[in-house]
């Protein structure tokens, strides 16, 4: 009886470990980053996403939200 209690464990123990790694090998495969606040248009949000394929091409996803209009922008001040 002791034995095949042993083998259940120890089959959930490496279940456990393969689960583990599959969830660490997943997210580990894009890389996602957020844009800093900016003085100039702080209510813009921003966000990168890195993948690697499978061919070592990189695909970069850029998204960029709430900015502001051209209009209602300053001007750049010049030296």
């Amino acid at each position: 009886m002791k034995a095949q209690e042993l083998v259940q464990l120890t089959k959930k123990f490496y279940s456990g470990i393969v689960l583990v790694t599959t969830v660490f090998l997943i997210a580990s495969c894009a890389t996602n980053a957020s844009f800093l606040n900016s003085s100039v248009v702080p209510a813009a949000t921003g966000n990168v996403e890195v993948k690697k394929d499978i061919n070592k091409n990189y695909a970069i996803k850029v998204e960029i939200d709430d900015l502001a209009a051209v209009e209602r922008l300053q001007t750049s001040k010049q030296n």
